[in-house]
């Protein structure tokens, strides 16, 4: 089990690797015409890369852990990326 939770110092390279992950998820999602938002998704992918694997403190294997970070998406443009993010 692993919490995410904050570390000194961010792994750059880490982060650039699981956005360019989260930007395939996004391509294969959005594979068929009209399928999702794709250029908001891939223009986000940095920002959701470095707040899942970096900043928000949460525990998949405790869905209910209280002191975990909630992040919440209120632009339906960038759902695709906040899928990818899930996925990755």
């Amino acid at each position: 089990m692993r919490d995410n939770l904050r570390a000194e110092a961010a792994d750059i390279a880490a982060l650039k690797l699981r956005a360019t992950n989260m930007r395939r998820h996004i391509l294969k999602m959005a594979r068929g015409p009209g399928q999702g938002y794709v250029g908001q998704g891939l223009g986000i992918a940095d920002l959701l890369a470095a707040l899942y694997f970096h900043e928000l403190r949460y525990n998949p294997q405790d869905l209910a852990w209280v002191d975990r970070d909630r992040f919440l998406l209120s632009t339906g443009h960038y759902s695709i990326a906040l899928w990818a993010a899930l996925a990755e």
